[in-house]
Protein backbone atom coordinates (compact mmCIF):
# COMPACT_ATOMS: atom_id res chain seq x y z
CA UNK A 1 0.00 0.00 0.00
CA UNK A 2 3.14 2.44 0.50
CA UNK A 3 3.88 2.48 -3.30
CA UNK A 4 -0.03 3.20 -3.84
CA UNK A 5 0.11 5.81 -1.90
CA UNK A 6 3.16 7.24 -3.06
CA UNK A 7 2.28 7.04 -6.45
CA UNK A 8 -1.21 8.48 -5.65
CA UNK A 9 0.79 11.73 -3.98
CA UNK A 10 2.83 12.06 -6.27
CA UNK A 11 -0.17 12.06 -9.25
CA UNK A 12 -2.09 15.15 -6.80
CA UNK A 13 0.74 17.06 -6.62
CA UNK A 14 1.45 16.96 -10.22
CA UNK A 15 -2.00 18.43 -11.19
CA UNK A 16 -3.27 20.18 -7.94
CA UNK A 17 -2.11 23.70 -9.02
CA UNK A 18 -0.21 24.98 -6.34
CA UNK A 19 2.79 25.58 -8.27
CA UNK A 20 4.79 22.99 -6.29
CA UNK A 21 5.49 20.69 -8.73
CA UNK A 22 2.68 20.94 -10.79
CA UNK A 23 3.00 19.44 -14.55
CA UNK A 24 4.91 21.97 -16.73
CA UNK A 25 1.99 24.63 -18.54
CA UNK A 26 -0.97 23.12 -16.46
CA UNK A 27 -4.03 25.33 -17.15
CA UNK A 28 -6.91 23.70 -15.14
CA UNK A 29 -5.50 21.73 -11.78
CA UNK A 30 -7.64 18.08 -10.85
CA UNK A 31 -9.49 18.78 -7.36
CA UNK A 32 -11.48 15.75 -7.30
CA UNK A 33 -10.50 12.27 -7.54
CA UNK A 34 -13.09 8.96 -7.79
CA UNK A 35 -11.37 5.68 -6.54
CA UNK A 36 -12.17 2.97 -8.60
CA UNK A 37 -15.06 2.19 -10.59
CA UNK A 38 -17.98 -0.66 -9.57
CA UNK A 39 -15.75 -2.55 -7.21
CA UNK A 40 -18.94 -4.52 -6.46
CA UNK A 41 -18.95 -5.26 -9.97
CA UNK A 42 -18.11 -9.03 -10.63
CA UNK A 43 -19.00 -11.02 -13.75
CA UNK A 44 -17.26 -13.09 -16.45
CA UNK A 45 -17.51 -10.21 -18.96
CA UNK A 46 -16.69 -7.09 -16.45
CA UNK A 47 -15.05 -6.90 -13.22
CA UNK A 48 -13.27 -3.75 -12.02
CA UNK A 49 -11.69 -4.79 -8.66
CA UNK A 50 -11.13 -8.06 -7.18
CA UNK A 51 -10.31 -7.36 -3.53
CA UNK A 52 -13.52 -7.83 -0.64
CA UNK A 53 -15.66 -4.91 0.90
CA UNK A 54 -12.83 -4.61 3.72
CA UNK A 55 -10.18 -4.21 0.98
CA UNK A 56 -11.90 -1.27 -0.79
CA UNK A 57 -12.41 0.30 2.52
CA UNK A 58 -9.00 -0.16 3.45
CA UNK A 59 -7.96 1.35 -0.20
CA UNK A 60 -10.63 4.24 0.35
CA UNK A 61 -9.06 5.34 3.51
CA UNK A 62 -4.98 5.19 1.85
CA UNK A 63 -6.72 7.13 -0.63
CA UNK A 64 -8.60 9.85 1.39
CA UNK A 65 -5.43 10.14 3.67
CA UNK A 66 -2.33 10.32 0.48
CA UNK A 67 -4.77 12.75 -1.44
CA UNK A 68 -5.83 15.07 1.56
CA UNK A 69 -1.91 15.06 2.69
CA UNK A 70 -1.14 16.57 -0.60
CA UNK A 71 -4.00 19.25 -1.11
CA UNK A 72 -6.54 19.49 1.55
CA UNK A 73 -9.16 20.89 -0.54
CA UNK A 74 -9.28 17.91 -3.52
CA UNK A 75 -12.35 16.25 -2.73
CA UNK A 76 -12.34 12.19 -2.75
CA UNK A 77 -14.79 10.70 -4.80
CA UNK A 78 -16.16 7.32 -3.91
CA UNK A 79 -16.12 4.62 -6.61
CA UNK A 80 -19.25 4.81 -8.73
CA UNK A 81 -21.99 2.17 -7.16
CA UNK A 82 -23.00 -0.37 -10.15
CA UNK A 83 -26.74 0.19 -9.20
CA UNK A 84 -28.95 -0.62 -6.34
CA UNK A 85 -29.30 -4.44 -7.12
CA UNK A 86 -28.90 -6.09 -3.79
CA UNK A 87 -25.42 -7.89 -4.28
CA UNK A 88 -24.25 -4.69 -5.66
CA UNK A 89 -25.35 -2.78 -2.51
CA UNK A 90 -24.75 -5.51 -0.43
CA UNK A 91 -20.96 -5.14 -1.15
CA UNK A 92 -21.27 -1.02 0.12
CA UNK A 93 -23.35 -2.31 3.61
CA UNK A 94 -20.43 -3.93 4.18
CA UNK A 95 -18.02 -1.17 2.87
CA UNK A 96 -20.18 1.79 5.31
CA UNK A 97 -20.13 -0.93 8.48
CA UNK A 98 -16.33 -0.78 8.32
CA UNK A 99 -15.86 2.80 8.41
CA UNK A 100 -15.89 3.42 4.51
CA UNK A 101 -18.35 6.38 4.88
CA UNK A 102 -15.19 8.15 6.44
CA UNK A 103 -12.88 8.12 4.09
CA UNK A 104 -14.91 10.06 1.15
CA UNK A 105 -16.40 13.80 0.07
CA UNK A 106 -18.86 12.89 -2.40
CA UNK A 107 -20.99 9.46 -2.72
CA UNK A 108 -21.49 8.04 -6.22
CA UNK A 109 -24.19 6.33 -8.05
CA UNK A 110 -24.49 5.26 -11.30
CA UNK A 111 -27.86 4.40 -13.62
CA UNK A 112 -27.39 2.28 -16.52
CA UNK A 113 -31.08 0.90 -17.72
CA UNK A 114 -31.49 -0.99 -14.43
CA UNK A 115 -32.73 0.15 -10.88
CA UNK A 116 -35.03 3.45 -9.62
CA UNK A 117 -35.45 5.09 -13.08
CA UNK A 118 -37.11 8.07 -11.54
CA UNK A 119 -33.95 9.13 -9.52
CA UNK A 120 -31.34 7.42 -11.44
CA UNK A 121 -30.73 5.02 -8.07
CA UNK A 122 -29.96 7.99 -5.89
CA UNK A 123 -33.19 7.80 -3.93
CA UNK A 124 -32.41 3.96 -2.83
CA UNK A 125 -28.50 5.27 -2.64
CA UNK A 126 -28.99 7.86 0.08
CA UNK A 127 -31.11 5.59 2.20
CA UNK A 128 -28.53 2.81 2.14
CA UNK A 129 -25.91 5.79 3.19
CA UNK A 130 -28.44 7.40 5.92
CA UNK A 131 -28.61 4.17 7.65
CA UNK A 132 -24.80 4.71 8.39
CA UNK A 133 -24.80 8.09 9.50
CA UNK A 134 -23.59 9.15 6.27
CA UNK A 135 -24.37 12.25 4.54
CA UNK A 136 -22.63 13.39 2.19
CA UNK A 137 -23.46 15.03 -2.22
CA UNK A 138 -24.49 12.76 -4.37
CA UNK A 139 -23.25 12.66 -7.66
CA UNK A 140 -24.48 10.34 -10.78
CA UNK A 141 -21.06 9.55 -12.42
CA UNK A 142 -23.01 7.42 -15.01
CA UNK A 143 -26.31 7.78 -16.90
CA UNK A 144 -27.78 6.33 -19.43
CA UNK A 145 -30.37 6.93 -22.23
CA UNK A 146 -31.73 5.30 -25.32
CA UNK A 147 -34.80 6.57 -27.00
CA UNK A 148 -38.21 6.57 -25.39
CA UNK A 149 -36.80 6.72 -22.31
CA UNK A 150 -38.38 9.72 -19.35
CA UNK A 151 -34.38 11.43 -19.34
CA UNK A 152 -36.31 14.59 -18.04
CA UNK A 153 -38.64 13.01 -15.23
CA UNK A 154 -35.74 11.45 -14.41
CA UNK A 155 -33.51 14.04 -14.26
CA UNK A 156 -35.63 16.08 -12.27
CA UNK A 157 -35.97 13.12 -10.06
CA UNK A 158 -32.24 12.49 -9.18
CA UNK A 159 -32.21 16.54 -8.44
CA UNK A 160 -35.23 16.06 -6.27
CA UNK A 161 -33.29 12.87 -4.15
CA UNK A 162 -30.62 14.78 -3.83
CA UNK A 163 -28.31 14.32 -6.66
CA UNK A 164 -26.09 17.61 -7.39
CA UNK A 165 -24.28 16.35 -10.49
CA UNK A 166 -25.64 13.90 -12.90
CA UNK A 167 -23.40 13.31 -16.06
CA UNK A 168 -24.66 10.92 -18.67
CA UNK A 169 -22.82 8.54 -20.46
CA UNK A 170 -24.66 7.68 -23.55
CA UNK A 171 -27.24 9.91 -24.29
CA UNK A 172 -29.23 9.65 -27.72
CA UNK A 173 -31.89 12.08 -28.17
CA UNK A 174 -33.89 11.70 -31.25
CA UNK A 175 -33.03 8.27 -34.06
CA UNK A 176 -29.54 8.83 -34.34
CA UNK A 177 -27.09 10.38 -31.13
CA UNK A 178 -27.88 14.05 -30.43
CA UNK A 179 -29.67 16.94 -32.16
CA UNK A 180 -27.97 19.25 -34.43
CA UNK A 181 -26.73 22.53 -33.91
CA UNK A 182 -30.00 23.98 -33.13
CA UNK A 183 -32.08 21.55 -33.29
CA UNK A 184 -33.98 20.55 -30.09
CA UNK A 185 -35.96 17.94 -28.64
CA UNK A 186 -38.52 18.45 -25.88
CA UNK A 187 -36.49 16.08 -23.99
CA UNK A 188 -33.74 18.65 -24.68
CA UNK A 189 -35.65 21.20 -23.77
CA UNK A 190 -36.96 19.67 -20.64
CA UNK A 191 -33.00 19.22 -19.34
CA UNK A 192 -31.65 22.47 -19.77
CA UNK A 193 -34.93 23.82 -18.57
CA UNK A 194 -34.46 21.47 -15.24
CA UNK A 195 -31.28 22.98 -14.53
CA UNK A 196 -30.33 24.77 -11.71
CA UNK A 197 -29.27 28.42 -12.30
Amino acid sequence: MDAYRKFLSALVERYDGDGKDDMPGLKMPVKYYEILNEPEMRSPDLTFFKGSAQDYADLLAASNDAIKETCADCKVVQAGAAGNDEQFLSFWKDVFSKGGGDYFDIANIHYIAHGDKSTLNVAPFKSLMAGYGIEKPVWVTEAEYAPGDTVTASFKGALSAGASKIFFTRFEIGKKGPPAPGVYSEEYRGLTAACPG
